[in-house]
């Protein structure tokens, strides 16, 4: 899916989409039954994330390691850049991603940082992690399975982001 030189709005389908934006500044539209590619995404593009997560209502953009853990909330969107090696989402932390496409270890990964406890069955918030050696950024969402722990069956991939670092700010 192309999008042309104006501001296009550009919703993908049921299936892993790729999509180019344009020139102007293009919003697209993520859904949660595919992982969508998005290809020469800039800081004027935005990217909607609300008919898989509600209207983001808030947005954490984690700069370093830290030791401890933060509890998931409900239509938070969290952003990090990453190697994906141990120790650098939390100080102590022992996981790595060497596949960002693999919701196993990026739960795993995930788990050690945050906490789902307090998030009721059900419930959804968002993650993007930027791989800091392939530039691209990996957009999951995270929805609650009632059972404590972030584990693979709560992440799915929704979207790749080639060559940008997606914060909070990119998404609606």
């Amino acid at each position: 899916i192309s999008a042309g030189d104006g501001a296009d709005g550009i919703t993908g389908g049921n299936g892993n989409d790729s999509i180019t934006t344009g020139a102007g500044a293009d919003t697209v539209v993520l859904n949660a039954t595919g992982t969508d590619t998005l290809l020469d995404f800039a800081a004027a593009d935005e990217i909607d994330i609300d008919v898989i997560n509600g209207a983001p209502e808030d947005g954490t953009n984690l700069v370093k390691a830290a030791a401890g853990s933060l509890d998931v909330e409900e239509a938070h969107v969290y952003t990090f850049t990453t190697t994906g090696a141990a120790a650098t989402l939390t100080t102590d932390g022992t996981k790595v991603i060497t596949d960002f496409t693999n919701d196993t270890q990026v739960a795993a990964y995930l788990g050690e940082r945050f906490s789902d406890a307090n998030l009721a069955d059900g419930k959804m918030s968002t993650f993007v992690l930027t791989d800091s050696v392939s530039g691209e950024s990996y957009i999951y969402l995270h929805e609650d399975d009632g059972v404590n722990g972030i584990v693979a069956a709560d992440i799915t991939l929704v979207g790749v982001v080639n060559d940008y670092t997606v914060l909070f700010a990119d998404l609606a």
